[in-house]
């Protein structure tokens, strides 16, 4: 799926025509075997965010699908992969992945991915499930 496509994509979208996106994404990455993992993380960063602008929750099938591929492709090491997921994971409400992250930290761990995961966890972690948590 194209990045360009997706990001131009308008802001308001029904959710059913964000889930169509998100199936495309997962199933061109899983093809592909993650050939560019931080490339489909941006693309599920900018269909999260329009998902979260539903006000919906994103449906059970979709949600597992894209924990499955968090779960594949996460990757301490590199910083950007790591912010992109924290931010699909809080506009999503990933509980599973965010367990994921939450376990990763470790001493040995870079600082800078620490501190992201850090501070993730204070913003969300007793709300992941809720993504609009901070609207109530």
């Amino acid at each position: 799926m194209n990045l360009i496509k997706i990001r131009n994509l308008p802001d308001n979208m029904e959710p059913s025509e964000i889930r169509e996106y998100f199936t495309s994404v997962i199933n061109e990455a899983m093809q592909l075997g993650n050939i560019d993992p931080l490339q489909t993380s941006k693309a599920l960063v900018e269909l999260s965010d329009r998902q979260w602008h539903t006000y919906e929750l994103i449906d059970k099938d979709t949600k597992e699908r894209i924990e499955s591929w968090i779960e594949l492709v996460w990757d301490v090491e590199f910083k950007t992969l790591v912010d992109n997921i924290l931010t699909i994971i809080t506009y999503l409400g990933l509980e599973n992945s965010f367990r994921l992250v939450e376990d990763s930290l470790t001493p040995e761990l870079d600082k800078e991915v620490s501190d992201l995961i850090q501070e993730a966890i204070k913003e969300i972690g007793d709300h992941v499930s809720n993504p609009y948590f901070g609207l109530e």
